[in-house]
């Protein structure tokens, strides 16, 4: 099935893994340049081919070095250069927002309800991403069983007002999330 939140998100994610492509590029560039340089050619090449491959990216991008002129100087310093594959990008970009859902057979569940099954736990994960990001359920700094199921218990309390306010606006005429609004506030 196709989710387009997940859509926004996995193309939101691919164009900030570019943008730091393209800093660390810029930054290995200017260490290079650097009268002090300690990093050659190969360890830029390397720390590069290194970032790439953390981001699955390798196919994506190819490297290359060229020698540039230092400007004000008689210098030429080697120079990262990365060629883009946009073949390779709109072809990784084309499956964004679609999931596979497999199921055992046994199951004695329809698709469309397996999906929604499947939303519903995707919902469960946020609320619990929201409650240790947002409502900070972490640290708990508590030694004691009583003083962390208070702790708990009102992040959980956090999390019911938020999602209580989320379906306020919603239904208000004021399109804003639940974050938004605290921003406001």
């Amino acid at each position: 099935y196709f989710n387009p939140q997940m859509c926004v998100d996995q193309r939101t994610a691919a164009e900030s893994h570019r943008q730091a492509i393209e800093d660390l590029v810029a930054d290995l560039n200017r260490r290079l340049r650097s009268d002090r340089a300690r990093l050659d050619a190969d360890g830029a090449r390397f720390l590069l081919t290194e970032k790439l491959a953390s981001m699955s990216m390798l196919k994506v991008y190819g490297i290359r070095i060229d020698d540039a002129n230092v400007p004000g100087s008689e210098r030429t310093v080697p120079q990262l250069r990365i060629d883009f594959d946009e073949q390779e990008w709109l072809r990784r970009r084309q499956h964004d927002g679609f999931v596979l859902l497999v199921a055992h057979p046994e199951i004695p569940r329809s698709g469309p309800e397996l999906v929604q099954l499947y939303r519903d736990k995707d919902a469960v994960e946020k609320d619990f991403q929201t409650i240790k990001d947002v409502v900070k359920l972490r640290p708990v700094y508590h030694h004691t069983d009583p003083k962390v199921r208070a702790h708990v218990t009102l992040c959980m309390l956090a999390l019911l007002l938020e999602r209580t306010l989320e379906q306020r606006l919603r239904r208000s005429s004021m399109p804003m999330s639940a974050p938004a609004c605290f921003e406001v506030l």
